[in-house]
């Protein structure tokens, strides 16, 4: 989070300046260990090995916060397929961390549940149709579902648009709740002002912005990766903001690429000679 020297706080880059004493503040996450070791599984069966672990949030607040948010202090709240995460930055550093066990998975299942629908089609009509939000001409606007094992293409459920509306939006209500009671929940969280970041695929939902505004009681607006350039149009939405901070944080502030950290589990030689490489390079 920080540095202090001779105990003079509030210092983020302590290169260059004299002192006795060196200090820092430094913030954990800690997350399950076989969460851990299935995603590093993963990962590794696509012959691929892993640099860093980053959460979410933290990765998405690289990618989408402007430098007087990061001062001021922000809550960036990052709304992904299974997990909404949520991270507090003030004075420029992650300050507190955490997650809520509800994505936009669990909308899509609600949706096949509520409906009978299949899962594929309910996707597509959170897509289309989705809304947190009611509005007048919903009554009117009628949206077809298939049900769930029939073959027959007649076989259709014809409902207004209102009825998917209302499976969506408790859902919704519901993630923000649990995510005011974590913020609650810490003394942190004030830290982070009257300012909320939306970010993750389930954030582009119409509604969610207004919807998080009145339940947080906070400013919100919507997070698209603008700190990396060249990207593509269909690449610089909110989806991808946790995307293109990983790249952010894989570089350094020369543009080149992270040094791999070492790692328990590595054999010994191998550090050795990456601690004997890195003498070499600086002395």
């Amino acid at each position: 989070l920080g540095f202090a020297i001779d105990g003079s706080n509030g210092i983020r880059d302590p290169q260059g300046l004299h002192g006795q004493t060196l200090g820092v503040r430094v913030h954990t996450v800690t997350a399950a260990a076989g969460a851990v070791r299935n995603l590093a599984t993963c990962v590794e069966r696509c012959h691929l090995d892993i640099g860093d672990f980053v959460i979410n949030a933290y990765a998405a607040g690289l990618s989408c916060l402007v430098e007087d948010e990061l001062d001021l202090g922000v809550t960036v709240i990052d709304m992904g397929g299974g997990v909404t995460s949520i991270a507090v930055f003030y004075e420029g550093a992650l300050v507190w961390s955490d997650s809520v066990p509800i994505g936009g998975r669990h909308i899509t299942g609600d949706i096949a549940r509520g409906l009978s629908t299949p899962v594929a089609h309910a996707e597509r009509l959170k897509t289309l149709h989705g809304s947190c939000l009611p509005s007048p001409t919903d009554e009117q606007e009628m949206i077809s579902a298939p049900r769930v094992g029939e073959t027959d293409e007649s076989q259709v459920n014809s409902l207004p648009k209102s009825f998917l509306v209302s499976i969506i939006g408790p859902r919704v209500e519901e993630t923000f709740e649990l995510v005011r009671e974590r913020l609650d929940s810490t003394r942190l969280a004030g830290l982070g002002g009257r300012r909320v970041v939306l970010t993750g695929g389930a954030s582009q939902l119409p509604g969610v912005r207004e919807l998080a505004g009145q339940i947080l009681d906070k400013q919100a607006r919507m997070g698209r990766p603008t700190q990396l350039s060249g990207l593509a149009e269909a690449t610089c939405g909110p989806a991808f903001a946790t995307c293109a901070g990983l790249l952010a944080f894989a570089v350094d502030d020369r543009g080149e690429a992270r040094p791999r950290p070492v790692r328990d589990s590595e054999p010994t030689d191998g550090m050795i000679n990456r601690l004997g490489g890195w003498f070499r390079e600086n002395f």
